[in-house]
């Protein structure tokens, strides 16, 4: 398809942002960001830029390289799966920034996933590692989380990437229409044995972890009344296999769920929206 440029429209939200991450005189900012609603197949603006400050009193180098997250870390945020390819997150300046003392660079953070379907329903997790140097010295900076969640689509045509494959990713129940399904791909060589339950995360936990989207905020009376048709399933290779998602608690207010998937490589989540 022909290359296009696009920042993310109206079905797209940027609903979590931590303001700077900084060692020694060197700092960025976002240090975490999750994106939402990101097309596939369309080179795309995140909408906000990545700002490099440098506090020191010289000049200062910043390279920039955008890092899967295991070659940061053995783990990182449940829920995410690593991108496919680093090269598709990128800024739109390159990749190295000479930083004035005492100022800053900035440059906005660009996307582009390939134009396939299997794209759909992702949520991944990838690092940005910033390095400073200026002559002899060379320190490693710090390294923002970026969690980017792509577009839903109920129905792909071919299975979604991830294991499990899931699709649709994200859901949204009413009083109206308390039921809908989603489906579970296992695209690997072994079966797939999973376990599923409702689930919001807890407030009182020091770690971070998935954040609500947008001004939905996670409900546990809206998490008691979900209800699922399986608990555990398994998948053979090459199969895939339906589940049913219901509601039976209505808050006055927008709410939101999980259904943690456990058992594969990574935690996976459904994203479950209730829309009086």
């Amino acid at each position: 398809m022909n290359r296009r440029f696009t920042k993310i429209g109206m079905f797209a939200c940027i609903f979590m942002f931590t303001a700077i991450q900084a060692v020694f005189g060197i700092r960025v900012s976002p240090g975490v960001m999750t994106v939402r609603g990101i097309p596939v197949g369309v080179d795309t603006s995140l909408g906000i830029p990545l700002t490099l400050y440098n506090d020191e009193d010289m000049d200062l180098v910043y390279t920039v390289r955008v890092m899967k997250p295991s070659q940061i870390k053995k783990r990182w945020r449940d829920g995410y799966e690593e991108i496919p390819d680093t090269n598709w997150l990128y800024l739109a300046d390159g990749k190295k920034f000479v930083v004035p003392a005492k100022g800053n660079v900035s440059s906005m953070l660009r996307i582009h996933i390939p134009d396939s379907e299997s794209y759909y329903n992702q949520m991944w997790a990838v690092y940005v590692l910033i390095t400073a140097e200026s002559g002899a010295m060379f320190n490693t900076a710090v390294a923002p989380l970026f969690m980017l969640e792509t577009k839903t689509l109920a129905k792909p045509d071919v299975p979604p990437a991830g294991i499990p494959g899931i699709a649709p990713s994200a859901i949204t129940l009413s009083k109206k229409n308390p039921k809908t399904y989603v489906t579970l791909y296992n695209t690997t060589d072994s079966t797939l044995e999973l376990s599923l339950s409702p689930y919001v995360p807890s407030s009182n936990k020091s770690s971070a972890e998935i954040e609500p989207a947008g001004n939905w905020h996670f409900d546990g009376e809206l998490m008691k009344g979900i209800q699922i048709s399986r608990k555990s399933i398994k998948i053979k290779p090459g199969h895939k296999k339906k589940i049913s998602i219901s509601a039976t608690n209505f808050p006055s207010k927008k709410a939101q769920a999980l259904l943690k998937i456990e058992g594969a490589p990574v935690v996976r989540f459904i994203r479950i929206f209730y829309n009086p």
